[in-house]
């Protein structure tokens, strides 16, 4: 149960971002959001995944982004990239998916994209902490395991 919430929380939180671009480049080195990711395609979202072939699925992708975009205003793009995200301008100049930030967003770019964060964002608010129900005490111990699991 516990994990479902943070789950769906995080989806919910990429679409969010999601909503007013048309493009979403996440970027997972250790693919952890890897099958959240591909949960994401629907009818206007199509999702790319690096992990399979960075070269053929960057260029799907591009074709996409040029071909059927223009046709579909609703059309939006997801891109997954196995990788860490570069962060230095250099860096950025020699990443091939950079181009599908143009006018998007990217995954992680800010404190609130950190797992622990987004654990934190996923539980009930409102209660007080004395009062919690038994979910609410089982989020806290997920969270405490992938926290423990993720940066110990």
């Amino acid at each position: 149960m516990e994990i479902i919430i943070i789950k769906e929380y995080i989806k919910t939180y990429l679409l969010e971002k999601l909503e007013r671009k048309h493009s979403l480049l996440i970027y997972n080195a250790n693919l952890f959001y890897h099958d959240l990711v591909l949960e994401l395609e629907s009818e206007n979202i199509k999702v790319f995944d690096a992990s399979k072939n960075v070269v053929t699925e960057r260029e799907a992708a591009l074709d996409y982004w040029v071909n059927e975009m223009p046709k579909n205003k609703d059309a939006k793009i997801v891109v997954f990239v196995p990788f860490k995200s570069k962060q230095d301008a250099d860096d950025l100049t020699f990443d091939p998916f950079i181009i599908f930030s143009s006018g998007g967003r990217i995954f992680p770019d800010e404190a609130a994209d950190e797992y622990k964060q987004l654990c934190i964002a996923a539980l009930p608010e409102g209660r007080p902490k004395g009062s919690l129900s038994t979910t609410s005490k089982l989020i806290r111990e997920h969270i405490s395991q992938a926290i423990a699991y993720l940066f110990v």
